[in-house]
């Protein structure tokens, strides 16, 4: 990103935000990563916003409020923003404890299922599955909570959401052994019927524990993660993307 205003001969701002995430998710510590390589550069300073997560990015930077922003793909980019590269994808999980009798999206139906806040964009994603799934939202009991709560909440039976597969909550909630993931049968079906998601799988023993977690392969989908920038911003964007989102991204598969 800095490169191209280099190379546009554009005076990049002073000060750079970042619209990040909130301080459990996978959005705020990418931010950090950014904000570090970015701060290499002569006179750069880089400030992170922590906010509630995609929705509150693109509003950042469609807005002006911030120079760069990390959201995910909807059916339509939002207005006032332009995507410079995509980043990592972020899997849809239904986290289910063990014991519940939830095997399928279906069974939902009648279960207390933490959906995430309200107007957030994993919480959107998982409205879409239970339509698709014809699963009505007033037969479960839908709470606003973020599935982290689930380590604490005895009485939340499932959770979906939409997050990177690093993210450091989820890992620590499979790694207690009473919670696993429940997959979709037909997620490339889904996919074609929603082609913003992509059908994707998240291999056996991807966190490392005493035993393989997850301990078979678990059929989902999943949408990408984008860099964003204002849409007016003053700066030629590149064909290729810049060698540091290409750097930064593989950390967080590691």
């Amino acid at each position: 990103m800095t490169c191209s205003w280099y190379t546009s001969r554009v005076t990049p701002p002073r000060v750079i935000h970042i619209a990040g995430g909130n301080l459990e998710g996978v959005y705020d510590p990418f931010a950090l990563e950014l904000k570090e390589r970015l701060e290499k550069l002569p006179g750069q300073t880089v400030q992170v916003i922590n906010t509630a997560g995609s929705e509150d990015n693109a509003e950042l930077v469609g807005s002006g409020d911030a120079e760069l922003g990390i959201i995910q793909t909807d059916s339509s980019t939002p207005p006032g923003v332009r995507v410079i590269a995509p980043l990592f994808p972020e899997p849809l999980h239904l986290l289910v404890r063990k014991g519940s009798g939830i095997r399928t999206v279906s069974d939902l139906a009648g279960k207390r299922v933490s959906l995430g806040p309200l107007e957030s964009k994993s919480r959107k994603n998982a409205c879409i599955v239970l339509e698709h799934y014809q699963v009505p939202l007033d037969s479960i009991v839908h709470t606003a909570q973020y599935f982290g709560l689930m380590a604490g909440d005895p009485k939340l039976d499932a959770a979906m959401f939409t997050t990177g597969l690093m993210n450091p909550t989820l890992k620590n909630l499979l790694l207690r052994g009473d919670l696993e993931l429940v997959g979709f049968a037909d997620a490339e079906g889904f996919a074609a019927s929603h082609p913003w998601f992509t059908a994707t799988t998240i291999p056996p023993g991807f966190y490392r524990g005493n035993s393989p977690v997850p301990a078979k392969p678990v059929q989902t989908v999943a949408v990408m993660a984008l860099l964003v920038v204002q849409e007016l911003f003053p700066v030629k964007i590149p064909h290729s993307v810049p060698d540091t989102f290409v750097f930064l991204t593989p950390l967080f598969f590691q």
